[in-house]
Order: structure tokens, then sequence, then C-alpha cells
């Protein structure tokens, strides 16, 4: 019994030359997490972004195929397209975000038969998850409704 009592002793004695202090462990931990994290972050905030851009294209289609879907006596077809147009343009007009160069959206509607639609580009500048590159990634929506005549 008593050996096993000095056995543990020397174990306890041995182990302690062997253990060193672990001040800093917190740091280094901190410093090898915080690239990863600062990437999905990044990634996160671009995503999010070009969500909102998309929900916005899509409103703004919509917006333009009410415009131009609407009843109005006399109406010609080149001002049915121009009113969606406008309408479209209006209704995105500052509301997208771009984190490089802004150009503005491309919105073409067309008419077939009675049915109107209207389609939307934009091109979204955003970071890669590891913000070093800018990269470009093309957004489009497109609304189709029935025209009133």
């Amino acid at each position: 019994m008593t050996a096993m009592r000095t056995d543990k002793a020397m174990f306890k004695a041995q182990a302690k030359k062997f253990v060193r202090s672990q001040k800093g462990n917190a740091v280094v931990e901190f410093a090898l997490i915080l690239p990863m994290f600062m990437a999905l972050l990044l990634g996160v905030i671009t995503f999010s972004t070009a969500f909102y851009n998309k929900s916005v294209l899509s409103i703004s289609t919509r917006e333009g195929a009410r415009a131009g879907a609407l009843y109005v006596s006399g109406i010609s077809t080149a001002d049915r397209i121009n009113k969606a147009r406008t309408a479209a343009e209006n209704a995105c007009s500052d509301k997208l975000i771009s984190y490089g160069t802004f150009t503005p959206p491309t919105v073409t509607p067309t008419i077939s038969g009675d049915v109107l639609t209207v389609m939307a580009s934009f091109n979204f500048t955003g970071y890669d998850p590891f913000g070093l590159i800018q990269r470009v990634f093309p957004i489009t929506a497109r609304t189709t409704m029935m025209v009133e005549l």
C-alpha cells in the first residue's frame, strides 16, 4: 500500500516537471480562429446584401409590370413599355447596394400578345469570403402579368 502511494507521488512530481504554463493559450487560439471567423462574417454580409438586392429587383419588376399592365384607354404598346420601364427603374433607383463601381440595373419590358414581361438585371459587386478579391455576381428578376385591354 505504501509502495503504491510513493509511486503515485513520484508520478505527480514527474508530471509537474513536464506541465508548462498555459498563459497565452487563449491569444494563440484566438489568432488561429480569427481569420476563419472573419471570412465567415464577410461571407454572411455579402450574401445578405446580394439577397437584399434580389428582393429589390423582384419588387421593382413587379411595380413595372403593374404599371404597364393597367388598363388605360387608348394607350399604345410602346407607351405601355415605357411606363413599365420607368416604374421599374424608379422602384429600384436608389435602393440597390454594391461594394464596387455601381452600374444601374437594366430593365427590359416586353409585350407578347396580352402578356407583359418585365426583366431586370443588376451586376452586384461583392467580395469573396476572404475579402481579397471583388467579384461580380449577376442578379436577375422577372415578373409576368396579363395586360388589361
